[in-house]
C-alpha cells in the first residue's frame, strides 16, 4: 500500500515547483511586454511637421505598437544646439555630420541594419558611410532651386550664373515684392544660411568638394563675394533681406505672378497653385560659373541619427528598428504626399522608391526628380569644425555681401547724423526722395551719415 503521508509531500513539492515556475514566467512576461517610449525629435523646417508624425506613428504601429513615441517639438536641427542626451533618435541638417560625429553624438549604425540601403540615392549613401557603417540614416534632401516660367527661354537656356544675370539683368526693381515678370526673389535674410551660400558658390567656383573654408576676413574669396552679390543685384535690397513673417513667402508671391525668377527650396512649390505647376521649370541654382561645378551641386540633407546616449539606457536596437521606419519608403511617401486636404509637401525623399512613386501621379515631383537626377549631387557635411566655423563667418560674410551695393548710392542723411535704427526710419525716407526710395540701409560710422538709396539703373 502506498505511503499516503509521501505522496502527499510529493504533491506538495511539485505544486510549489510548478507554482514557482508559472510565477517567474508570468513576471518575464511582464517585464518583456512593460512600456517603453523612445523620444525623438523631427526635423522642424517643413511645411507641415504633423504629417511626419502622423506617418511615422501609423508605420511604426504596424512594428511596435507596445513602444509608443514622444515628441521633442524643442529640437532645433542642430543648427543652434548639439542633440541633448535625452533624444533618442534625431533629425538633423548634415551641415553637422562630421560635427557630431567628431562629438560623439551619432551611433555608428552597422550598415547591415539599414533596410534596402540600395534603395537611396547616390549622394545620400556615399555622405552617410564610414567604413562599413553609416553616420545616420537619409530621411530628406534639399538645394537652393531656382523656379522660373516654361516658356521663358532665356532663363530655360541659362547654365551658368553669367547666364542667369544676362537674363535676368540687375537693379530692376526695388520694393519688397517685384512686379510682374520683373526680377528675381532670393532670401539673404538668414545669416547662417548666408553663409551657406559662400560655401556652395565656393565649391561650385572650384568644382571640387571639400574646398577650404576662411577662418577671418582676410581668407574670404573675394570673387565668391562678388558672385553672390550679383545675386543680391538681381533682386531688391528690400526683397533679398525681407524675413517674411510667413514660411516661403517668396514662393507665393512668384504663384501671384511676382517676378521672373525666384531662388527657394523644392517645398516652397507647396505655396503655389497646382494649376500653375505645368508652368513652372525647375533647375539647380548656379552659384558660379564652373560648369562642372554646377552639374555636382551640393546637396542639404536631412539625416536621422541615433543618439549615443541610446546605448546607456539600453534603447539602442529600438532606436535603430524606428529609424529604418521613419527613413523608409512607405513612411517618406506618406509623409510628403498630400495631407488633409492639402496637396504634396514636395520636400525631396532620400529614396529612389519613394521619389518615383510620388512622380508617377504628380507632375511636378518628376520634374524635381528630373532635376536631381540631371546633377551628381554631393552632400553638404561642413566638417568637423562646422559649429565654429558658422558661428564666426555667418556675420562677416553677410556684412561683405551687403557692402558697396551696385544698386544702391550712399547719400548724406538729411541732417547729417542718424543717431538709431527707428530715427533711421524718417531721415532715410526724407534723404531719398530723389532717388527710388531708401533700401532699407544706412550707417553713422562716417561724417555725415549716410543712407542708401535705391539708384535708377542707368
Amino acid at each position: 500500500m502506498p505511503n499516503m503521508k509521501r505522496l502527499s509531500l510529493s504533491i506538495i513539492i511539485i505544486t510549489g515547483l510548478f507554482l514557482l515556475i508559472s510565477a517567474c514566467a508570468s513576471q518575464t512576461t511582464t517585464v518583456g511586454n512593460t512600456a517603453q517610449t523612445l523620444t525623438v525629435g523631427l526635423y522642424p523646417d517643413v511645411p507641415r511637421i504633423d504629417q511626419f508624425k502622423t506617418a511615422i506613428e501609423a508605420e511604426w504601429a504596424k512594428v511596435e505598437p507596445n513602444i509608443s513615441i514622444i515628441w521633442d517639438d524643442s529640437w532645433g536641427g542642430g543648427y543652434s544646439e548639439d542633440p541633448p542626451s535625452t533624444l533618442d533618435v534625431y533629425v538633423f541638417d548634415t551641415l553637422y555630420l562630421s560635427y557630431f560625429q567628431a562629438q560623439k553624438l551619432l551611433y555608428n549604425i552597422p550598415m547591415s541594419q539599414v533596410d534596402d540601403f540600395d534603395d537611396f540615392l547616390d549622394y545620400a549613401k556615399t555622405g552617410v558611410k564610414n567604413g562599413d557603417t553609416v553616420l545616420g540614416i537619409p530621411q530628406l534632401g534639399c538645394t537652393t532651386v531656382l523656379f522660373h516660367r516654361t516658356d521663358d527661354t532665356p532663363m530655360a537656356e541659362a547654365v551658368t550664373l553669367d547666364d542667369v544675370v544676362k537674363a535676368l539683368n540687375t537693379c530692376t526693381y526695388y520694393p519688397e515684392a517685384p512686379p510682374a515678370n520683373v526680377g528675381l526673389m532670393a532670401d539673404f535674410s538668414n545669416e547662417s544660411a548666408n553663409a551657406g551660400y559662400y560655401i556652395q558658390s565656393l565649391q561650385c567656383d572650384e568644382a571640387k568638394w571639400p574646398v577650404i573654408l576662411p577662418w577671418d576676413e582676410s581668407e574670404i574669396d573675394q570673387n565668391i563675394i562678388d558672385y553672390i552679390k550679383q545675386v543680391i543685384a538681381m533682386s531688391s535690397f528690400k526683397n533679398a533681406l525681407y524675413d517674411a513673417p510667413i514660411s516661403y513667402q517668396r514662393g507665393t508671391w512668384f504663384g501671384e505672378n511676382k517676378g521672373r525668377a525666384y531662388i527657394g527650396y523644392s517645398e516652397s512649390v507647396s505655396t503655389i497653385p497646382e494649376d500653375q505647376y505645368d508652368t513652372i521649370s525647375v533647375k539647380v541654382m548656379p552659384w558660379a560659373n564652373n560648369t562642372e561645378g554646377i552639374a555636382a551641386p551640393l546637396f542639404y540633407s536631412d539625416v536621422i541619427g541615433v543618439h549615443t546616449a541610446t546605448e546607456g539606457r539600453g534603447t539602442t536596437d529600438l532606436a535603430i528598428k524606428l529609424a529604418n521606419v521613419m527613413a523608409s519608403a512607405d513612411t517618406l511617401v506618406a509623409a510628403l504626399g498630400p495631407y488633409q486636404g492639402d496637396g504634396p509637401q514636395y520636400l525631396i525623399p532620400a529614396r529612389n522608391s519613394a521619389f518615383q512613386t510620388l512622380s508617377d501621379t504628380y507632375p511636378m515631383y518628376q520634374k524635381i526628380y528630373t532635376m536631381v537626377q540631371d546633377t551628381t549631387p554631393i552632400m553638404f557635411d561642413a566638417g568637423t569644425q562646422a559649429r565654429a566655423w558658422f558661428n564666426d563667418m555667418a556675420t562677416p560674410l553677410t556684412i561683405n555681401y551687403k557692402a558697396d551695393p551696385p544698386c544702391y548710392t550712399d547719400v548724406p542723411a538729411v541732417g547729417g547724423y542718424i543717431p538709431d535704427n527707428a530715427a533711421a526710419q524718417s531721415i532715410c525716407a526724407e534723404t531719398c526722395t530723389d532717388y527710388n526710395g531708401w533700401s532699407g540701409q544706412w550707417t553713422n560710422t562716417v561724417t555725415p551719415s549716410v543712407c542708401g538709396c535705391d539708384t535708377p539703373s542707368q
